[in-house]
């Protein structure tokens, strides 16, 4: 494991992921969504060139040996198309761990009609299968240096939307929620890549830390 993972406070509990999931129950994970669940990255120096989804995979197999993971995840989708392709292969993957996150592709489309139904038609047939669903919100770009003053407003209040869309299907589906938005690294440059709408493998190595810390609250 690189330096920079072990040094970077928001990085560095993956150090200790072997201990803060020693005793999860988890067996087969699923992840569901567009192109922020299944991976695509930039890689910055001194960050392993691996998505928050190998991070997870690895952390939960040290506790797990025999865990069987899969990602459906696909670029480009929208909710609704994430619920009509993935919950059927997903439900007959038979996860007790879940994964789900999308919407991104909603806010670039401009609209946010019928995607909270969309959702809770996502998550609610994983839960009721009785895996345990974690939900995250996109991190919120508008507080770091990357983009002009005149273009945070707008964006601000779709993400605000987007936010509060995804945090109503946590709390009506009981998901395990996680707010990246008000994460103290949506203020780091550097967890953002080029194009504006993906992570850098920093910010992906900041959002497996915060599940797998997350994941350890339950244990």
């Amino acid at each position: 494991m690189s330096d920079n993972i072990a040094q970077d406070l928001y990085t560095q509990d993956l150090t200790r992921a072997g201990d803060l999931l020693a005793k999860a129950p988890w067996k087969r994970l699923a992840v569901l969504g567009d192109s922020h669940a299944a991976g695509i990255r930039e890689v910055v120096q001194g960050y392993p060139d691996k998505s928050w989804f190998d991070w997870l995979s690895e952390s939960l197999l040290l506790s797990q040996p025999g865990l069987r993971a899969k990602n459906f995840g696909q670029k480009g989708l929208l909710a609704r198309e994430v619920r009509a392709r993935q919950v059927k292969p997903a439900l007959e993957f038979e996860p007790d761990l879940a994964v789900v996150l999308c919407g991104g592709n909603d806010l670039l489309r401009g609209s946010f009609d019928g995607v909270a139904a969309e959702l809770d038609q996502i998550v609610r047939p994983l839960r009721e299968s009785g895996a345990t669903v974690v939900t995250m919100g996109l991190f919120d770009i508008t507080r770091s240096g990357l983009l002009p003053d005149e273009f945070k407003p707008p964006l601000k209040a779709q993400l605000d939307e987007l936010y509060a869309i995804v945090g109503g299907v946590a709390e009506r589906n009981g998901t395990l929620h996680i707010d990246f938005g008000t994460h103290p690294a949506a203020a780091q440059d550097d967890v953002y890549a080029s194009d504006f709408q993906h992570l850098t493998t920093r910010g992906h190595a900041v959002v497996a830390s915060a599940t797998v810390v997350r994941l350890s609250e339950q244990n």
